[in-house]
């Protein structure tokens, strides 16, 4: 579920200098000086779209992407499509700027942001193709960024070479993840829905997109960030830590911060492995949290445990499963503040040239193609396989 704040958070917002303030005073805008949208779509989710977009001035040469929430995509949910962008925008106004999260430039009723009264004709009268239909949506314009989803990102690299990413590479990437992801908790919030599809590559690094189900906790009495437990399940199956999605005491929540740490570790085996490691089948999952708790139990390493059942060979330094293990422990108080992960001695070093721990060959297959049901090894075999000490 979104966050939505109260009109006294908005305004102690606006009133704080503690985050930037992104965007535009919409009413002291001219017409001249809003923005224009095409029909180019960039990108598709549940409640909205995104499409290309730039300043409506003459000559203006900024482009924009412009995330199009309109009612007909919002009308079988509770939600209306101001709430949904009021909510976002105040999270990521919150956010500021930084340089590993994309850019608000502004946001509100898309009357507002594309169209002058007088001139209605905005609506549809792009500088190319027919725009969206507007009507009745409420828009985010966000900075531009043109390199790519990393998932299409480690896809193409998987086709041209035939392996995932050397870790030297991944570690970079997965910096200026971590890096974006730290600054979120830093501002008291939590992005709930972290995947390589919400990652944009960039020439300088990389940069989170997507804060609709971001969560903005509040300040406790000492000026720290506050950490609510949470009740509702959210987030894309296969990056939803185990304690969100799976049998929780009823009424008990969890901590959100903790549950951002597990997908950036499943984000960490996209890149190392090629495979996203966990199901999006809740059974399936709910049979790899028990390999995982019995390998733990045993005392071994969860990321040999997952390279287990996965299809492919792989090569990992000591320090790379060292970092995976911390991230996808089942017990999120044993997971590391996105903090330290920064501080760990993988980062720093990118452990390369390390002598691997992990060595298989095996069959490759595309990035998502990872099903554990068409593998030999079952659960049950697995488990067998960690008694055994294997």
């Amino acid at each position: 579920m979104p966050y939505f704040p109260s009109e006294e958070e908005v305004q102690k917002l606006k009133a704080s200098a503690r985050c930037d303030q992104p965007g535009d005073d919409l009413n002291s805008v001219p017409s001249a000086c809003r923005f224009r949208c095409s029909s180019h779509r960039l990108g598709d989710g549940t409640w909205g779209q995104v499409f290309a977009g730039r300043r409506n001035a003459r000559g203006a040469a900024s482009e924009f992407a412009v995330k199009v929430i309109s009612p007909s995509r919002t009308h079988n949910t509770s939600f209306t499509p101001s709430q949904l962008v009021k909510s976002e925008g105040y999270v990521m106004e919150r956010l500021g700027d930084h340089p590993n999260i994309v850019k608000l430039v502004a946001h509100g009723p898309a009357a507002s942001l594309f169209a002058s009264p007088k001139r209605k004709s905005l609506l549809r009268a792009p500088w190319s193709d027919p725009a969206p239909s507007l009507t009745g949506a409420h828009c985010l314009v966000l900075e531009r960024v043109r390199g790519g989803e990393l998932y299409a990102f480690l896809s193409k690299f998987e086709r041209a070479h035939g392996h995932p990413l050397p870790e030297e590479t991944a570690c970079e990437i997965f910096r200026g993840i971590a890096a974006g992801l730290a600054h979120c908790h830093s501002c008291g919030v939590v992005h709930r829905d972290l995947k390589i599809e919400n990652v944009l590559l960039t020439n300088d690094g990389v940069k989170l997109i997507d804060f609709g189900l971001s969560h903005a906790h509040s300040l406790d009495s000492d000026g720290s960030w506050a950490n609510e437990q949470l009740l509702d399940i959210c987030g894309s199956h296969g990056y939803i830590a185990p304690e969100v999605v799976l049998s929780r005491e009823p009424g008990s929540g969890y901590d959100s911060y903790a549950a951002d740490v597990w997908s950036l570790g499943v984000c960490l085996v996209a890149m190392l492995g090629g495979f996203l490691p966990f199901a999006a089948d809740q059974r399936r999952f709910a049979s790899q949290v028990r390999v995982l708790r019995h390998a733990e139990k045993l005392g071994r390493s969860a990321t040999r445990a997952i390279f287990g059942w996965s299809p492919r060979w792989c090569n990992l330094s000591v320090g790379a499963i060292s970092l995976i293990d911390s991230l996808l422990a089942l017990d999120p108080r044993e997971r590391p503040s996105v903090a330290a992960v920064l501080q760990h001695p993988w980062i720093s070093s990118h452990s390369h040239g390390e002598e691997c721990a992990i060595e298989r060959e095996g069959p490759t297959s595309p990035i998502g193609s990872h099903d554990l049901g068409k593998r030999s090894d079952s659960p049950r075999s697995i488990l067998e396989s960690l008694d055994r000490g294997l």
